[in-house]
């Protein structure tokens, strides 16, 4: 496989939108070009390093459990520390490593480790090597690799970042989905960009919560009557969900406007959150009539006329 052959085989393993699959792709990549009997690339997690993808022979056997402990430990952290590639033949015989529990063992006869760099950050390391013969890496495989180790590194990097911003989106789309409060997310022409579960079944009640493109509104009250027409390429929810109007077909909604917008102060998206006061407004409505039937009660009572009880006093009086 030469070296243009190589980067046909990167720009397809670039496609790749899922960390472990362009892991797992890379790494068999690269234990083909250089027939090394086993491979694997490392990512750090809270500051230790984990085997993600593993590419042998036997395609078959993946090696179960595969952790860093089943590595020449002394060589991984050699390269983490000072980041550069460690190639090995009679790996035993390098004094540096000669105390490595897995080379006494094992004792492999070619190895190669090397980090992937992205723009001054460590993204992964690759381990490679060979039990059956020596100097199976060659000059001409760290040329190559060296060129590879680059772009495979900040398609590592982007991937992260993609999985971690989806991670993150599925999380605020989680958070907003149990808010009591309708929310709505619309573009700079007002249309609907995001709205979730509470804000589906107002709309579909009738509740009209206009947005608008304002830096700041300040709360208001807003009284529609839910039978009124919704215009439908925007707000026309998703799933119809049946509720119950409220008494003479009027709703009370609260509702709440903010814009944001770019670094020219140009409007980005406008958030609309809303919520049915209906019921609080009915519960301090009885509370009002309450108050004021107890103070008419007591206004009557302290206008009512007082009657006086006559006592027969003694007309004498016995000293003690």
């Amino acid at each position: 496989m030469d070296c243009q052959t190589l980067s046909r085989a990167y720009q397809q393993i670039a496609r790749e939108t899922t960390l472990e699959q362009l892991l797992l792709q890379a790494i068999t990549l690269i234990r083909n070009y250089t027939e090394a009997e086993f491979g694997c690339i490392l990512i750090e997690s809270t500051e230790q390093w984990l085997v993600k993808a593993i590419s042998t022979v036997d395609e078959a056997s993946q090696r179960g459990n595969f952790t860093i402990n089943n590595l020449p430990r002394s060589i991984i952290d050699h390269v983490d520390r000072v980041r550069e590639v460690v190639c090995l033949n009679h790996p035993i015989d390098e004094i540096k490593f000669v105390d490595d529990p897995y080379l006494n063992k094992g004792k492999p006869k070619s190895i190669l480790c090397f980090p992937l760099i992205d723009r001054g950050s460590l993204e992964a390391i690759v381990y490679l090597e060979n039990n059956s013969k020596e100097r199976v890496f060659t000059s001409e495989h760290l040329t190559n690799l060296e060129l590879l180790a680059e772009p495979i590194a900040i398609s590592i990097s982007n991937t992260k970042i993609y999985e971690n911003l989806n991670r993150n989106q599925q999380q605020l789309h989680q958070f907003l989905e149990v808010l009591p409060v309708g929310v709505e997310v619309l573009d700079a022409a007002a249309g609907l960009y995001y709205t979730n579960r509470r804000a589906k079944e107002l709309r579909a009640k009738g509740i009209i919560a206009e947005a608008s493109p304002k830096p700041l509104l300040e709360p208001e009250l807003i009284c529609s009557a839910a039978n009124n027409s919704l215009p439908t390429d925007i707000f026309a929810p998703e799933e119809s969900t049946p509720i119950a109007e409220s008494e003479n077909n009027i709703t009370l909604v609260e509702s709440w406007s903010n814009s944001i917008i770019d670094e020219r102060g140009e409007v980005l998206y406008i958030i609309n959150a809303f919520q049915d006061i209906t019921e609080q407004k009915k519960a301090e409505q009885l509370l009002e009539e309450y108050n004021r039937t107890l103070e008419i009660q007591v206004r009557e009572r302290t206008l009512e006329p007082v009657s006086y009880t006559h006592l027969t006093l003694p007309t004498t009086c016995r000293v003690c």
